[in-house]
């Protein structure tokens, strides 16, 4: 069984996703078809990356699931972009709603960050946040396993069985 911290992390389904955490996870509607190797989508206009599929849908439509807490703002060019819509402090955080060509999306960031209302943002969405639902089925499109950050490509990690550790699907 999956641990709740596997759960919240990499939800089998959308289903499963739209239930856990607070402010819930944001979908975002996306063009399919994706093969298995895509590595990015469509969100209208923008184009995202992804993690690297691992088998492809050959649906029309996709989801895109990223949680709150993974958004980044950014002045930079980012090919996602907002209104803001509303601030709620929370003590050591603020949530931001922000309306973008694509829906409205919650973003959790901290609360020195300075943002108002009405105030247009640049949304950065780190690829190995994102999960990918087929919008026939509801399920996660399993990405292809990315080896942890601080271990070298291809060397043992001196784990028991040799093997490199890896990610949910980064």
């Amino acid at each position: 069984a999956a641990s709740p911290s596997d759960i919240y992390r990499r939800p089998v389904s959308k289903f499963v996703a739209s239930f856990i955490g607070s402010p819930a996870m944001n979908f975002l509607p996306a063009q399919g078809p994706l093969v298995a190797g895509a590595s990015e989508v469509r969100l209208r206009d923008a184009r995202i990356a992804i993690p690297t599929l691992q088998q492809g849908t050959e649906h029309e439509t996709v989801t895109l699931g990223i949680r709150p807490e993974h958004i980044r703002l950014s002045d930079e060019h980012c090919p996602l972009r907002g209104e803001v819509l509303g601030v709620e402090y929370l003590g050591v955080r603020q949530v931001l709603t922000v309306e973008t060509p694509v829906g409205r999306l919650k973003v959790r960031v901290a609360n020195h960050l300075q943002v108002n209302t009405g105030e247009r943002v640049g949304l950065q969405l780190p690829k190995e946040q994102l999960i990918v639902f087929d919008d026939l089925t509801g399920r996660a499109l399993p990405g292809v396993p990315t080896l942890h950050a601080s271990e070298p490509s291809g060397k043992p990690s001196g784990k028991p069985n040799g093997k490199p550790h890896e990610a949910a699907y980064g």
